[in-house]
């Protein structure tokens, strides 16, 4: 009995020591690879980076394996693209990206791993390898789970400007709005009017976080040419696209005629209230000084706030606010009024 627990645990040791004689000869090997891989990316990057400024005419030679060579030129074109102020032939980057990655990009999203699909598709767009456009589109059709690798998809596609996104995305109701900003962000305007005719004409058509994320997006990245797509809406009978379109007016600091705020002043909505408050004050519009001192005297605290910091901003001010801390007859307002002061005058 003895020897065959002798035996049994000189079994074990023997096979904790292959396993970690293994362990130690795999990470041996991965750092020597990494070593080789930094050596030659150090090598080439000078090179990479002169010839993608324009300094050589010829890409850089590279008599490496395949393997080590995807690594090396991964690693210097997300180097090359990371360096946005400078001047850069994003042709060339593009150039070296399809002659030493679409094929491997190809198999991976066929035949890869998870990691490795999703890695392809976020190298795909970082270096705008549009050749594999119709491999990406495919690959999104092929998709059945809504995770990153299907956000990603999205993104590449939105990237490449591909027209079948408008279509898709409009089918698609169940997109977050966060994510429909991030597609947004990565098109083109021509795609952006495409959509905005599209909810301008049949707007059932439109996803409603497609909506929100449309009209939240065109504030925030300050076209002008959208501000009468954005102003059409505060007269929607949704509230919440109303409110979506003066959040985008207070992001613009722009609207066309002050009129289309008046009935704001008086709505049952307070978030509507506060807003119109906002961009009265955002936009210095004297006229409505008298709404803004009534709407000091709130029931909801942040149509208060609102009103009380859109006075401060007007010419006469902090007289205006003098006043209202006096004589409004709302407590509230009075207070409300005093708090501005001294915040005014604490700086």
């Amino acid at each position: 009995m003895v020897e065959i627990v002798i035996w049994v645990s000189a079994l074990l040791l023997l096979t904790q020591l292959g396993l970690l004689g293994y362990l130690l000869l795999s990470k041996a090997r991965r750092l020597k690879m990494e070593r080789t891989i930094q050596h030659h990316y150090s090598k080439v990057l000078p090179e990479f980076l002169a010839y993608f400024h324009g300094q050589k005419e010829e890409a850089p030679a590279m008599s490496i394996p395949l393997t080590k060579k995807r690594k090396i030129i991964e690693r210097v074109l997300d180097k090359a693209v990371d360096q946005a102020d400078m001047e850069l032939d994003m042709d060339r980057i593009q150039r070296t990206a399809h002659q030493h990655l679409s094929v491997t990009y190809h198999r991976h999203l066929k035949k890869g791993s998870w990691s490795q699909r999703v890695n392809a598709l976020y190298y795909i767009e970082d270096f705008a390898m549009l050749d594999l456009k119709t491999e990406v589109w495919n690959h999104l059709n092929r998709l059945e789970q809504n995770d990153e690798e299907y956000r990603q998809a999205l993104r590449v596609l939105a990237a490449f400007n591909d027209e079948r996104m408008i279509p898709y995305i409009l089918e698609q109701r169940d997109l977050s709005i966060g994510l429909v900003k991030q597609l947004l962000r990565r098109m083109h305007f021509d795609l952006h009017e495409q959509l905005i005719d599209i909810m301008t004409e049949n707007e059932e058509r439109v996803p409603y976080p497609l909506q929100m994320a449309l009209i939240t997006y065109c504030g925030e990245v300050g076209d002008r040419n959208l501000i009468p797509f954005v102003e059409s809406l505060l007269t929607h009978v949704n509230s919440e696209v109303r409110l979506k379109a003066m959040r985008s007016l207070t992001e613009y600091r722009y609207i066309s005629d002050p009129v289309l705020l008046f009935n704001f002043f008086h709505s049952p909505y307070w978030e509507e209230r506060m807003y119109a408050a906002r961009l009265t004050g955002i936009l210095t519009l004297s006229q409505y000084k008298e709404e803004l001192i009534t709407l000091a005297g709130d029931e909801q605290w942040w149509v208060r706030y609102a009103a009380c910091h859109a006075v401060k901003r007007l010419p006469d001010g902090e007289k205006l606010l003098n006043f209202t801390s006096r004589e409004h007859k709302d407590l509230y307002a009075r207070d409300m009024a005093k708090r501005t002061l001294t915040l005014k005058a604490g700086g």
